[in-house]
């Protein structure tokens, strides 16, 4: 994790849609199937709301679970917590790369 730098586009909703539909089918039987975005800042994916994300993860409930780390100070928290929480994940707020969680 120590090498992990923010950079590039935020296309975190889009990559989570994406990552919905291709879960299920590769999920390693007895194993948990999840999903786990990591973000550095607002999501940038044109034409896709976060509705349509929530609407997404919620219809994978159960099937996937998704977690999201959020790097930095620039992550609009309550947003991710949300999304998270609907895919019965967790949102884990990281803005110290010393303070991950075991």
């Amino acid at each position: 994790l120590s090498g992990l730098r923010a950079h590039g586009d935020r296309w975190g909703y889009g990559a989570l849609i994406e990552a919905l539909k291709k879960a299920p089918d590769a999920a390693v039987a007895g194993r948990a199937n999840r999903i786990v975005l990591i973000t550095s800042g607002v999501d940038e994916t044109p034409a896709i709301p976060r509705q349509d994300v929530l609407d997404a993860v919620t219809a994978a409930r159960g099937k996937v679970r998704v977690d999201i780390v959020g790097m930095g100070s620039a992550v609009p928290a309550a947003a991710y917590q949300e999304i998270a929480a609907a895919g019965g994940g967790q949102y884990i707020p990281l803005t110290d790369l010393l303070t991950v969680p075991h």
